[in-house]
């Protein structure tokens, strides 16, 4: 299941990749800005059972293809494997949109296989509607963590050639690790991390050592924003003036959150010299 470009298209993400390696494979996409709201429970059931026979079902996809990987895979007790689930239009989210499928997990059929479903702890929409949909649900699924791949967990894991194992494991019912990394250690992502898991225990002292230890990793705009305001919690003008010089060594003056950084600098009458 997919949500490639927003509308139908000649085939989904990963669909080549399974066929090449035995899978047969049903690809169900969505017309533009349908949100598969055109595509109930009944019409789903209707096309798939009698395809796939005695063999087991798999629902597999990313987005809004995870999301309808858990919602149709529940309805015809599907071996279920979703990346970052989400659905923007879904009443939890506090959409107005015209919403056809049953709303609660528990209001409807539910898969007798443990869900897999891989997403970004860190990413606040992705785990908000993760811990606020799927979750009461399927309280045993195996949740991988997979940080600071945001919404894109899948291209991610896919770049870092972690993906293929993942998705071959899920369909195999292997035990999978709860948390997969695909940066290494001392990079950006990996600072970053570190320094939000300080930031989120509260530990002052901790949150000085990561935020000094991401900004030299020379980081995006986006995380020296985040290291912009932890070091003004911290009283730590060393620190905001060593953003400063990475922001300009960096060339990044033009960025949006670099503009922002630079804004409050001037406002505290710093500068980078």
């Amino acid at each position: 299941m997919d949500t490639r470009g927003t509308k139908i298209a000649r085939t989904g993400f990963g669909v080549d990749f399974l066929t090449r390696n035995g899978y047969d494979v049903v690809y169900v996409a969505q017309g533009a800005k349908t949100y598969f709201q055109g595509l109930s429970a009944d019409a789903y059931m209707r096309a798939i059972v009698p395809v796939a026979g005695n063999r087991e079902i798999v629902t597999y996809g990313a987005s809004l293809g995870g999301y309808c990987a858990i919602y149709f895979g529940s309805h015809v007790d599907a071996r279920i494997v979703a990346l970052s689930p989400n659905n923007r239009m879904h009443p939890i989210r506090g959409a107005v949109f015209d919403y056809r499928h049953t709303a609660s997990l528990f209001d409807m059929p539910r898969s007798s296989i443990s869900p897999v479903i891989a997403y970004d702890p860190w990413h606040a929409e992705d785990a908000d509607f993760v811990d606020g949909w799927a979750r009461p649900a399927y309280p045993d699924a195996q949740f991988v963590h997979v940080p600071i791949t945001g919404h894109k967990t899948a291209r991610k894991l896919q770049d870092a050639g972690r993906l293929k194992s993942l998705v071959f494991d899920a369909f195999a019912g292997r035990d999978i690790a709860p948390e997969i990394r695909v940066f290494e250690d001392g990079s950006p992502d990996a600072c970053l991390l570190a320094f939000r898991q300080a930031a989120r225990a509260k530990d002052k002292a901790a949150m000085a050592d990561t935020t000094a230890a991401l900004i030299a990793s020379m980081p995006s705009a986006q995380a020296l924003k985040a290291a912009w305001k932890a070091a003004a919690q911290l009283g730590r003008r060393d620190l905001r003036i060593e953003i400063l010089r990475v922001i300009e060594t960096a060339g990044m003056q033009d960025q949006k959150h670099a503009q922002h950084i630079l804004a409050s600098a001037r406002a505290a009458g710093l500068t980078a010299s």
